[in-house]
């Protein structure tokens, strides 16, 4: 090969090329129209469940076996030696685990997507969670993925690079779009032949060109390429037996374990037997394909020895290297250079297809039919559409990577590395801790994902050099955080690495722990939260959502602890149950106007008991009436009573009374709050001082559902006091509101206060912070109109403070309507929806603002400070600032008819929220969780640009006069309004009555939220040093109020840093 040129593609190449094109069309355009012509749902996501083991188990390894690996794997293989073929050992329990844990469990359960199993062991929320991480995880990839592999064959053969992006994405689109997953899964057997075909042939010529077998063999040999097992145990080295061995178990859990691509094949075999057969077969599979990359590297290196073309500059990473070898040693041989691109992008197919199924799976299954009922034809169509969509996603995508530098390809690429090993730990959190909540697993989600972008984004800054030089494009680098088949093209040679101080054990840690960590992270903190908000009982945790061993080691160690309790129902006692309940049929009859009202009644239920006790009954002994029902029961052992279950802890015979009615003629808890309809007496045939040192259990089955934020109460009959008391009584809480304890037993019940639990002092809490917040907006403003001419002098400038005024104005005006409808009883019905729509309007518009000013700054990150036209600028910010909130607020209203109730509450003149995605108060979150993610890869990206420089000396340094205020203020920000956010997610979930945790998160939710207009006052005017020294001036000149300066000052984006702005009035 010509090293100062490239070696072009002859007609056969691309017509070999064309032809896996072609081919792969044909078989889509085969299963649209034969069978059932993709005409159900089932057919379409799951190929009518039909599918066999061999197919299944070639696309289950073709999946995550990706162009990247098929360059990047040789080429590791070329520079360090075979020590990564180690990671084949990781693949044994990497599919025995999922064969024998997870493919049963979500087989059993029958699932369409697997975060419904998130639903059914947690809450519909936790399944959300679960599939907004996956969309985002899985959206940011597909670009990637499919212009990664282009790009590279550009750099090296010239290969048209739009061509082929264009090409194969289209291509993949429609036959994932017509032919569902059998098109899916029979177009992966056919590309993988062709991987595996391709590799074999440059494997054999390379041999040849080496001089034979033997001489090949004994040249890597004596260059020390055949690496011997490493046993450091030090999980800062790139590549051991342990980092691969082991951390390499919990990459592939994560990609074979729990990843929606994979379950979803699992889930489309006949049989759960052909299912976990599957999953076996694709060990030989995957450890073909490891071989067949590590002989390539091992070919090379015989070919090439130490004397690399990327020595030689003709190519300027080693990573290229696979194609160069390829052009260089086929070109004598016609066909084969267009057979190994064909299996090059074969690779990139099989994952795009799988990538486009999936997501139109979740998107289906997770995000539409709970909400939208439909035909099947019209889920079915809607099925094909979504895949159709996210083609057209993946190619924008591609066309956004090609906009960016490298060093943002390495922070899409590490995103997708860093979100598998926090859902890995979410879903081992369900399946092998039955004690774990939703609390805990939202929690430890979380916790798992800020672990996860921590340690990724601090190791990869920590690695940075402290000089770089700049060579030419396409470079590539593997990622720290990335599966470890996928590699980067990326622009810097580093020299002169330098190491962090403080954290650089943990910044060092080799890639291939980091979904082990991310994993545990969420696993400990999901269990931490678990037990400090109350642990799921084993009653409450859904059959077969936990592994059966996990299952009945928990069962074992309760009856260790606590013995199993039975219960017999007696033969009826009905002379006497039916007197006593006769008796409470007219309870009217017993209020004596003369006399108390307690007296009767109290006699009344003194005497059952005392009855009852000193009746010889027995354990077969039962009856039940209208009014009472009676069950006799051993000792330590539970009584169904209908309305109750009651498990008592006596050393004696214990008989349970259930009355009805007796509620009426009882007095009241507190005077006001309601009685359950249902009276419990338990008593037990002991005497008086044993009987008070009883253990009651009650579990009571309400008629009506607890009203959130509603306290209950548990009391029993105190006859010292003649009144209810809770004494030694104690409430299940939100976990379990129908749960009574006590350390006594006598005349039990429960009720619920009527009045909903508040937080003290929270109304001055929330009028101090606007107060301050409205002051400092009206400040921020002020200081916007005394320093503008001085400090806005340039376009990009002036974009910013633009955007600036405009969220502090829609942030007033929401903080004063917030204020206007602070006494609800005192506004009429109209005023309320009027300050509900313009709440929601004005804090949407802050949203959309801060979203305008976020797109600023990533397009000048990507287009390094090119100019923008004003009037472009003002037109789309007004567009997407106003218009899309007025859109937002509209299609709102309409929706819910802004009935009272439905749109807005009347009880805080705000949005209402019903449930998990049920309210309009949704209408607010989706559209600013949506900007959040935005703003977050915006920060991503910023980061990534700021610390590897593209452009000329001269313009780097203005851009690091900009990148140093704005990374101050990113710095500064993003933790404080990012816990917020978080906050504000606990709130929607959160009880009043779960104390102190409840009333930690509201004080500390609106605290923030409530002093938003005072961050922005400190961060944006106070805290900018040039802003400040403008101000400074002003007040020093004699026509201070007369904004005039001759300064210029450059941008400060810290607005685009991901300012979250909540109200807390919304829950």
């Amino acid at each position: 090969m010509d090293p100062a040129g490239h070696k072009y593609f002859t007609v056969i190449d691309y017509v070999i090329f064309a032809l896996l094109l072609v081919a792969s069309m044909a078989i889509g355009l085969y299963y649209a129209f034969t069978g059932g012509r993709q005409s159900t749902t089932r057919e379409f996501l799951f190929a009518d469940r039909s599918m066999k083991c061999l197919p299944l188990s070639l696309s289950l390894m073709a999946t995550f076996q990706s162009a990247v690996a098929i360059i990047g794997t040789p080429a590791e293989v070329y520079a360090n030696g075979t020590q990564y073929w180690f990671i084949g050992c990781s693949y044994i329990l990497g599919l025995l685990i999922p064969a024998h844990i997870f493919i049963p469990l979500f087989y059993r359960l029958h699932l369409t997507s697997v975060y419904q199993y998130l639903e059914l062991r947690f809450c519909k929320a936790v399944r959300i969670c679960g599939t907004v991480t996956f969309i985002f995880q899985m959206v940011i990839y597909m670009g990637v993925g499919i212009y990664t592999p282009a790009l590279a064959l550009n750099a090296v053969t010239g290969f048209h690079l739009w061509g082929a992006v264009l090409a194969t994405g289209l291509v993949c689109t429609l036959y994932t779009a017509l032919g569902g997953l059998k098109a899916v899964v029979w177009t992966d057997v056919f590309q993988t032949v062709v991987m595996f075909t391709g590799q074999l042939a440059v494997i054999i010529v390379g041999v040849h060109q080496a001089g034979g077998l033997s001489d090949a063999w004994a040249k890597v040999r004596d260059g020390g390429h055949i690496s011997g097992i490493d046993l450091n145990p030090d999980p800062t080295v790139r590549h051991t037996f342990w980092t691969l061995g082991v951390g390499g178990v919990f990459l592939m859990l994560s990609l074979y374990g729990v990843n929606q691509a994979q379950v979803q094949r699992y889930l489309s075999s006949r049989t759960e037997k052909e299912a976990v057969m599957s999953c076996y077969m694709v060990f030989p599979c995957l450890q073909v394909a490891l071989m067949l990359s590590c002989l390539m590297g091992l070919v090379m290196y015989a070919c090439y020895g130490n004397n690399s073309p990327l020595k030689q500059q003709y190519i300027t990473s080693k990573d290229q290297m696979v194609l160069y070898f390829v052009m260089d040693m086929l070109q004598n041989f016609p066909g084969l250079p267009g057979l190994f691109v064909a299996c090059l992008f074969s690779a990139s197919l099989s994952t795009i297809s799988s990538a486009f199924n999936s997501l139109a799976t979740v998107t289906m299954v997770d995000l539409i039919k709970p909400h939208f009922s439909m035909t099947e034809a019209r889920a079915t169509l809607l099925s094909k559409l979504l895949a159709l969509a996210y083609g057209i996603i993946c190619l924008a995508m591609a066309y956004v990577v090609h906009l960016m530098n490298s060093s943002v390809l390495q922070a899409a690429l590490s995103i997708f590395g860093m979100v598998g090993g926090p859902l890995l730990g979410l879903f081992c959190l369900g399946i092998f801790f039955p004690c774990a909540n939703s609390i805990g697993a939202v929690t430890g989600l979380a916790a798992g994902l800020i672990m996860a972008f921590w340690v990724g984004i601090g190791g990869f800054l920590s690695r940075m050099p402290s000089s770089v030089q700049v060579l030419a494009l396409n470079s590539t680098n593997t990622i720290p955080g990335a599966p470890e088949n996928i590699t980067v093209t990326a622009v810097p040679a580093v020299i002169d690495p330098a190491r962090p101080v403080g954290l650089n054990g943990l910044y060092s840690l080799s890639y291939m722990w980091y979904s082990a960590l991310n994993s545990s992270t969420v696993v400990l903190i999901g269990l931490i939260i678990s037990f400090m908000t109350g642990p799921t009982k084993g009653d409450d945790v859904a059959s077969g959502t936990v592994y059966p061993v996990m299952q009945r080691a928990r069962s074992l160690l309760h009856k260790l602890v606590k013995p199993s309790t039975c219960c017999t129902a007696p033969p009826a006692h009905t002379d006497f149950v039916s007197t006593i309940s006769n008796t409470l049929n007219d309870t009217n009859a017993w209020k004596n106007p003369k006399t108390e009202d307690t007296n009767l009644s109290v006699s009344y239920l003194r005497a059952t008991e005392e009855t009852i006790n000193n009746s010889n009954l027995t354990f077969n002994d039962y009856s039940k009436n209208e009014n009472v029902k009676l069950v006799v029961c051993n000792n330590s052992n539970a009584a169904l009573c209908g309305a109750f279950k009651v498990n008592v802890t006596a050393d004696s015979k214990v008989v349970v009374v259930g009355f009805r009615n007796l509620n009426e003629i009882l007095p009241k808890y507190n005077g006001s709050d309601t009685l359950e309809t249902t009276i419990v007496s338990v008593i037990t045939t002991n005497n008086a001082t044993e009987r008070n040192s009883t253990s009651v259990q009650l579990s009571f089955d309400y008629a009506k559902k607890r009203i959130r934020n509603h306290e209950m109460y548990c009391v029993f009959w105190d006859e010292n006091e003649n009144a209810w008391s809770s004494k030694g009584c104690k409430w299940g809480g939100a976990e379990k509101p129908e749960l009574c304890t006590c350390e006594h037993n006598s005349a039990f019940t429960i009720l619920m206060s009527k009045t909903a639990e508040t937080l003290p002092y929270m109304t001055e809490l929330t009028y101090a912070g606007l107060g301050i917040s409205i002051v400092s907006l009206v400040l921020c403003l002020i200081i916007e109109f005394l320093v503008w001419d001085t400090v806005v002098k340039s376009d990009i400038a002036n974009f910013r403070h633009v955007a600036l005024v405009n969220i502090c104005l829609c942030l007033l005006f929401a903080h004063c309507g917030f204020l206007a409808s602070a006494d609800p009883k005192a506004i009429s019905p109209q005023w309320c929806s009027i300050l509900a729509v313009l709440e929601h309007f004005f804090f949407l518009a802050v949203f959309f603002w801060m979203l305008c000013l976020s797109l600023v700054l990533l397009h000048q990150m990507i287009f390094v400070f090119d100019q923008l036209r004003k009037k472009v600028f003002l037109a789309l910010s007004i567009t997407v600032g106003y218009v899309c909130p007025i859109i937002c607020v509209a299609t709102t209203y309409i929706t819910f008819g802004g009935k009272e109730d439905e749109y807005y509450s009347k009880d805080t003149c705000w949005l209402v929220y019903r449930g998990m995605l049920k309210g309009s108060i949704f209408s607010f979150v989706i559209p600013a969780l949506t900007i959040v993610m935005v703003n977050l890869f915006t920060l991503v990206v910023v980061i990534m640009k700021i610390v590897s420089p593209t452009v000329s000396e001269s313009k780097a340094r203005d851009q690091k006069d900009v990148a140093r205020s704005m990374i101050k203020t990113i710095v500064f920000l993003s933790p404080v309004l990012g816990l917020t956010w978080l906050l504000g997610i606990l709130v929607l979930y959160l009880d009043l009555t779960q104390k102190p945790y409840a009333q930690i998160v509201g004080y500390s939710f609106t605290l923030l939220n409530s002093l938003q207009g005072f961050l922005i006052l400190l961060t944006n005017c106070l805290g900018e040093k040039k802003v400040f020294d403008a101000l400074q001036k002003r007040f020093q000149s004699k026509h201070f109020l007369v904004p005039k300066g001759d300064y210029n000052l450059p941008l400060d984006a810290a607005q685009c840093s991901g300012v979250f702005l909540f109200q807390s009035k919304s829950f």
